[in-house]
């Protein structure tokens, strides 16, 4: 990964400093929206840095025009992603382009000394580039010619609702030797991570999604009574032991 273009800091003060569109100088009505659409680049970064779960850009790029920032009284934004390829577990990472368009009115001086600049414009594009944990920002020269359709992001991969409800039977009614068969049937569903054993008299499955935070451990004690025991969330972050039957029989130190 090389290194970042706008540090986690460095977006964090942007987002800060521009994101409520004023400025002790504001400057032109073309500068005013130039730092606008820079700060709306910041968040959209600040947002997708850090991530620990797996994505694909598809789905970071379908999130761009939604991103959630505060609105500002006389501007316009457009938010069009531009292209998208890869996913934040696959090196080189899930790189996205973006291109922002805002258009500000013209503000008076509301007071003796207030800001006042004419209408303005601007459009700016950035390279993001994600991968696992790190983030990349660029900005980049913005293609002619209009954007491409938006990509539609399918819904990330979870655990069925009523998992606990599944799990809790499947232990119920499992023996050791059939433990495993048992569990799977309850949980078919495609994508889902399996892991049991039995040790101690008792009966242990880890259900999750990879690359997901979603973990469910189920674990039938000697005396035939379920429970679902919670653990330390770092235990559960790439490059830590995952969710795991583990967690139950070798938690970490």
């Amino acid at each position: 990964m090389p290194n970042r273009g706008l540090t986690s800091l460095a977006v964090a003060s942007v987002v800060l400093a521009l994101l409520s569109g004023c400025s002790t100088s504001p400057g032109t009505g073309d500068e005013v929206a130039w730092d606008r659409a820079n700060a709306l680049a910041a968040q959209f970064g600040f947002d997708i840095d850090g991530l620990t779960e797996v994505r694909q850009a598809e789905y970071l790029a379908a999130s761009a025009p939604t991103n959630d920032y505060r609105p500002v009284e006389g501007e316009r934004v457009t938010i069009e992603p531009l292209s998208w390829t890869g996913a934040t577990n696959v090196e080189p990472g899930a790189e996205i382009e973006v291109r922002y368009r805002v258009d500000v009115d013209a503000k008076s001086p509301e007071t003796l000394f207030g800001s006042q600049y004419a209408a303005g414009s601007a459009t700016r594009c950035y390279h993001f580039l994600v991968f696992f944990n790190d983030m990349d920002m660029t900005e980049i020269t913005c293609p002619d010619g209009a954007a491409p359709t938006p990509p539609e992001a399918e819904p990330l991969p979870s655990l069925p609702a009523n998992a606990q409800e599944l799990l809790e039977t499947a232990l119920a009614t499992a023996r050791s030797q059939t433990l495993d068969d048992s569990v799977r049937a309850a949980f078919p569903h495609s994508g889902l991570a399996i892991e049991t054993d039995a040790a101690d008299g008792r009966l242990i499955a880890a259900i999750s999604v990879p690359g997901q935070e979603d973990c469910l451990v189920g674990v039938r004690e000697a005396d035939g009574v379920v429970t679902f025991p919670s653990f330390d969330p770092m235990w559960l972050k790439p490059g830590e032991l995952g969710c795991s039957s583990r967690l139950v029989t070798n938690p970490p130190l």
